[in-house]
């Protein structure tokens, strides 16, 4: 896999929090859209400093808040694609039981997932019927042709 570099991670998640909180505003990320309430985004920032995200949020994250904010995952190889099958197995599960809003939003995880590892082919063809059961498949025979979805 080709993982974007966290420079340009930083980025998206510097540009797209600066513009959140404006009434009706869906934020335009390189994947497309993000989700309303942001589980594209909040993935991202499982491998941000608190440091790091007091430059993002700035007077919004309080340093107390620096107690709750978690262990930061290490930006590599490894860990993104532990995190990509975790997620891919999540969003079979939500696919296959036809829980069509939660489908629909691990279908733009998944997208998200595909751009931090440049994969545009797939980023590409993104479509969404059957509550995206054929992308994710596709996903799963290109890189995880051992995950075996389960309902």
């Amino acid at each position: 896999m080709n993982i974007r570099s966290r420079k340009e991670i930083m980025a998206v998640l510097q540009d797209a929090f600066s513009v959140q909180g404006k009434a009706g505003c869906r934020i335009q990320v390189p994947w497309g859209k993000s989700i309303l309430d942001n589980r594209d985004l909040d993935r991202l920032l499982n491998y941000v400093t608190f440091e790091e995200a007091q430059a993002i949020f700035g007077d919004r994250l309080k340093s107390q808040d620096a107690d709750e904010w978690g262990n930061v995952k290490t930006w590599d190889e490894e860990t993104i694609t532990a995190h990509i099958r975790n997620s891919l197995a999540f969003a079979f599960e939500k696919a296959l039981g036809q829980r069509g809003i939660s489908a629909s939003l691990m279908h733009t995880v998944m997208k998200m997932w595909m751009w931090v590892i440049q994969d545009d082919e797939l980023l590409d063809m993104a479509w969404y019927a059957n509550y995206g059961l054929a992308y994710l498949y596709q996903i799963r025979d290109k890189h995880f042709p051992d995950l075996r979805p389960e309902l």
